[in-house]
Formats: structure tokens, C-alpha cells, sequence
């Protein structure tokens, strides 16, 4: 079972494995990282000029990867959930 890492927008690969590194060393979980990405274009608000992060976990949330434990996705752009300006993360429990 391997914990799955994809990135959206620009972010650096090294951010990428050195969040794969520490996962391991912090948890104990194999990682994968996955450099595939696609768009979310249906997540942006143009009147907010951010991405509804509820829509972006609901499109992550049905991605499927080989032996998949745990999904993390990494942003480079403005998140939001409504009612907040802005969100560090988004998490959906069970699965």
C-alpha cells in the first residue's frame, strides 16, 4: 500500500520528494508521487480569483492509483471553502 503525492500547478519536485522523504521517515508509509496532473478549471472562481477547494478534493477524491492507502495533493494556487477567504488544506475522512 503506498501513499500517493500529486501536485498541481507549478510546484518544484524537489518540494515533492522531500514531502515524500519525510512522510516516510514520519510515518512509516511508502510514497508515490505522481507527476500526472490535469486540469481543475472547473474549480476556479473567476469573481473570487481562487479555486473551491471542495471541488478540487471531489475531483481527487476519485482518483485511483495501484495498491493506494492515501492521497495528498499538493496546490500552488488561492484555495477556499465557502464562507472562509482562504484554507491551508482540505481533508476527507474514511475511504
Amino acid at each position: 500500500m503506498y501513499t500517493y503525492i500529486i501536485a498541481f500547478g507549478d510546484i518544484e519536485r524537489r518540494l515533492l520528494f522531500s514531502v515524500s522523504y519525510r512522510i516516510k521517515q514520519i510515518f512509516g508509509y511508502d510514497t508515490r508521487i505522481s507527476f500526472v496532473s490535469f486540469p481543475v478549471k472547473e474549480a476556479f472562481s473567476p469573481t473570487r480569483n481562487q479555486y473551491d477547494a471542495g471541488l478540487v478534493l471531489d475531483k481527487v477524491s476519485k482518483l485511483d492509483y495501484p495498491y493506494l492507502k492515501k492521497l495528498l495533493a499538493l496546490v500552488s494556487f488561492d484555495i477556499y471553502v465557502e464562507g472562509l477567504n482562504f484554507v491551508f488544506g482540505l481533508a476527507q475522512l474514511g475511504g
